[in-house]
């Protein structure tokens, strides 16, 4: 994985494999010579390195980020133990979830934006921290951050589905869900969206969407909201809120093909929420980054169990998946990752 990010150029590498660090210094140098880019930020897939046996030390975080794992690690154990002590539903709770095993995590409809703003143990920094490097997309400027973002800093991978996104935003309602930097957002702002809101949980990346609105002088066309997806969603629907377009863009829910079943059920819990906030006639565009769901194709399925689940009809419009930048080698077919769904909604 690699992004070129910001002019004169500065490169993002996402090493997730074993040669790719046994040849560190060529794959560095082979950047460099072909893209021009003077600097080539080197981050690590800590946990996929770590199954393909590549010793990986991970730099300690800071103690306010210990605080939110531990947090995070007694929820989940709690979440473990009432789901083995339930056996009324068979194997799994009442929900479809199931107990966690050893090493594997299962998340939490309340913790899917949590999850969505820790990338891979990452989080956004300040949009004015050093090292922060300013992106152009279609006249819209983001503040990346490569070495301490989500992903490589920037989901360039999203390029085409935002293009989309602002070729039906004009004069619309957007809302724009998981949004880290507030790609889509900003863009349907841009495009003339009659107003644009965006939610994500963590403070570091509704602060860094709200530097980005500044710098594209948006403030006033669009809002940001540090808040749980699904409980603002659920808020919404109790006060009949709706808008013209939907975005909703979860974290990577299905780690592996094991974790398929327990993030299905999440995938259709937070798809009939969001169609429950679609407009009659607007448009949900809905993603997955789970390689896993995407190669087992399996999300549109979920969708139409989530649409009848919400009472409502849809009418699939548009398949995607990653810009074209990203190419996929057919000896590689776990390459494929990304999916992008947008369904008329009735």
């Amino acid at each position: 994985m690699k992004d070129l990010l910001g002019a004169p150029g500065e490169a993002t590498f996402g090493s997730c494999a074993a040669w790719s660090e046994r040849f560190k210094p060529a794959v560095i140098a082979a950047i460099q010579r072909h893209s021009g880019c003077s600097r080539v930020v080197w981050r690590q897939a800590v946990s996929i390195l770590r199954e393909e046996g590549v010793e990986v030390e991970e730099p300690p975080p800071p103690p306010a980020q210990l605080q939110q794992q531990l947090q995070r690690r007694q929820r989940l154990a709690a979440a473990a133990r009432a789901a083995s002590e339930d056996t009324s539903e068979g194997e799994g709770g009442p929900d479809g979830s199931r107990a966690v095993s050893s090493g594997e995590e299962i998340v939490g409809e309340d913790e899917v934006a949590e999850v969505a703003s820790e990338g891979e143990g990452a989080d956004p920094v300040d949009a004015t921290a050093e090292g922060a490097v300013p992106v152009l997309e279609d006249g819209v400027v983001f503040l990346a951050a490569p070495e301490k973002g989500q992903k490589t800093g920037f989901y360039a991978d999203q390029r085409d589905n935002r293009r989309f996104i602002a070729s039906i935003s004009a004069g619309r309602s957007v809302l724009d869900l998981c949004c880290y930097s507030g790609g889509f957002a900003l863009t349907a702002a841009a495009a003339g969206a009659a107003s644009a809101i965006g939610v994500d949980s963590s403070g570091p990346a509704v602060a860094l969407a709200a530097a980005n609105a500044r710098a594209n002088g948006l403030e006033g066309r669009v809002e940001f909201f540090k808040d749980d997806v699904s409980a603002f969603m659920r808020a919404a629907v109790e006060r009949g809120d709706a808008w013209d377009v939907v975005v909703l863009d979860p974290p990577k829910l299905a780690p592996n093909r094991a974790s398929l079943r327990p993030a299905s059920n999440k995938y259709r819990k937070l798809n009939a929420l969001a169609l429950a906030l679609v407009k009659p006639g607007g448009v949900l565009m809905t993603c997955s980054c789970s390689g896993a769901m995407t190669q087992s194709g399996g999300l549109p399925a979920i969708v139409e169990e989530a649409a009848r689940e919400a009472e409502r009809q849809v009418t699939l419009l548009r398949k995607s998946g990653a810009a074209p930048d990203h190419p996929l080698n057919p000896a590689y077919p776990e390459g494929q990752y990304l999916t992008a769904l947008a369904y008329r909604v009735l």
